[in-house]
């Protein structure tokens, strides 16, 4: 009888998994069905649709290269590229040489021959929006006050002095985005 009532046990135990197998295989299927009905191929995709799901690249659309003595030197950024193309030159390459390319004070005297004092004041002239690289109080060399013989105060920006300058702009633009670049 022992026998009997075992076997009787794994035939219900083996019909309860037969059971859960065959209904775990339908809702697969429903599962697979259901996917089916909201997928689309490619190919079923309308032109807008497929639009949608496009993914592009914006690598180097937004990058300037500045040529500095034969170095090339990556600005990415519209914005400050624009600003960096309104400095004079040799501020430009000062800039472009210390902030983006890492060189030292030395490093940069020596690449565009100039004292190595001149590229601290330039730097700091540019990143101050001074008028000179000489000293701060300068005027700048072409301005209306030096034309008429009148010297700028000592210690006023390019702003005060000429309002509205192109280079004033460009140099606040650029003092608030050389921070980042460190």
């Amino acid at each position: 009888m022992k026998d009997s009532y075992e076997q009787r046990i794994q035939n219900q135990f083996g019909a309860f998994c037969v059971k859960v197998l065959k209904n775990e295989a339908r809702y697969i299927q429903r599962e697979y069905a259901r996917l089916r009905d909201q997928e689309k191929s490619l190919g079923e995709l309308t032109a807008s649709e497929l639009e949608q799901t496009a993914v592009w690249d914006k690598h180097f659309m937004d990058e300037h290269v500045f040529d500095v003595q034969g170095l090339p030197v990556v600005v990415t950024g519209d914005l400050l590229a624009d600003a960096l193309a309104q400095l004079p030159e040799g501020k430009r390459d000062v800039i472009l040489l210390s902030y983006f390319l890492g060189m030292t004070d030395r490093e940069i005297s020596e690449k565009l021959h100039i004292v190595h004092q001149t590229v601290s004041k330039r730097r700091l002239v540019t990143l101050n929006g001074r008028t000179s690289e000489t000293y701060p109080g300068a005027c700048d060399p072409g301005s209306r006050e030096r034309r008429r013989g009148r010297p700028c105060r000592r210690g006023r920006s390019l702003s005060e002095v000429h309002p509205g300058s192109c280079h004033q702009a460009a140099e606040g633009r650029i003092r608030e985005y050389i921070p980042v670049c460190r």
